[in-house]
């Protein structure tokens, strides 16, 4: 036994090489005991490793459900074509992966240059991602908090800074969402959809949210680039609160439905490879791509051709008015009808829909 590994590190690259290990042969090849090894594998499982236990057979990881780490995030990445182009830190626990890449950010004092190239510090930071197994501070919309306890999801963000800045905000919230349903798509052959602005649904419950914020330079007043926070939802965890059950779904459960087990890391170097794939085709002035970008958020949306509560004025409640959604407009805004027939564009403000009223695909 290797004394600069734990028994857990061992048992774990055991397991890794596939089939059904008994108590026994772990025992003896880690010169420890067999409650020393049910104890190691218990740890393991904390730590997001799926490992089952059967009788007369022994233990055997399942490699659909490993759990999130660098090297199986970097393994997935070689796949894609624009592996090289992103950097992945991960981190098992963190307050927040969008304040991450802020503090990041924070300490460059610019991305770009007078010409629009990277430099040396933005080239650091440009396509960077961060992935969590837990956030103990995640955010969604106006500061809400975001859910995301240990194992029962991703938990990431992206770092893109475009070369002309930062111009349309709501298209790249909108491309992150159109990223994670073809991931799904690709991955599991269902079919998700998206509640306007930023929220991702499956069989009528989200199982998705997006956060975009910006970073700007404060000298020439340029929003040099955006943190697109990307949390989904893969299994429910016992410590679920209460108030959140019938509001959030888990892709697992879906996924499952199709015989295919949620590979967290798979899925979310799929994401981020569709995601910076559709920003860079969209920077190099690619008007095919962001079309249909558009249209496919438009087919997707969740609300169109239903009567939904509007809330323009966040927090004002006296404003709230209920309308019919016509569809989503070029720039992304929410087309609304009021019961007067008035139409309205909406670029910001709330909106809801009583889950009874939500498509089930």
């Amino acid at each position: 036994m290797d004394e600069r590994k734990s028994t857990k590190q061992i048992v774990l690259e055991i397991l890794k090489n596939g089939g059904f290990v008994s108590g026994e042969e772990l025992a003896q090849k880690t010169k420890v005991s067999r409650t020393a090894i049910w104890k190691a594998v218990e740890s393991l499982r904390k730590d997001g490793w799926a490992i089952e236990a059967v009788t007369n057979k022994g233990y055997l990881l399942s490699p659909e459900k490993s759990a999130l780490s660098k090297q199986n995030l970097l393994e997935h990445l070689k796949e894609f074509s624009n592996g090289n182009d992103i950097q992945i830190d991960f981190f098992p626990s963190i307050d927040s992966t969008n304040n991450e890449l802020k503090r990041l950010a924070s300490s460059v004092p610019s991305i770009r240059d007078s010409k629009g190239n990277l430099t040396e510090e933005g080239k650091k930071l440009h396509k960077r991602a961060i992935i969590a197994s837990e956030q103990t501070a995640g955010r969604g919309r106006l500061g809400r908090s975001f859910f995301s306890a240990n194992g029962a999801g991703i938990f990431m963000s992206l770092f893109y800074s475009p070369k002309a800045g930062v111009t349309d905000p709501a298209r790249m919230t909108a491309n992150a969402a159109v990223a994670v349903c073809r991931a799904i798509s690709a991955l599991f052959g269902l079919e998700a959809q998206i509640k306007w602005v930023n929220d991702i649904f499956l069989d009528g419950k989200k199982i998705c949210g997006i956060l975009a914020e910006g970073v700007s330079n404060l000298e020439t007043g340029i929003i040099e680039g955006a943190v697109i926070g990307i949390g989904i939802n893969i299994c429910a965890p016992d410590s679920l609160p209460a108030e959140l059950r019938d509001i959030v779904g888990f892709l697992e459960d879906a996924a499952e439905l199709k015989g295919k087990s949620a590979d967290k890391n798979k899925l979310a170097v799929t994401v981020l490879s569709e995601l910076v794939r559709i920003y860079d085709t969209d920077d190099d002035g690619n008007t095919a791509e962001k079309q249909k970008c558009l249209e496919e958020y438009r087919s997707r949306s969740i609300l169109t051709g239903k009567t939904i509560q509007v809330t323009p004025v966040i927090g004002e409640e006296r404003t709230t008015f209920q309308a019919k959604v016509m569809g989503i407009g070029d720039d992304l805004s929410l087309i609304v009808e009021d019961n007067e027939g008035k139409r309205l564009s909406l670029k910001s403000g709330e909106v809801s829909l009583s889950s009874s009223k939500i498509a089930r695909k």
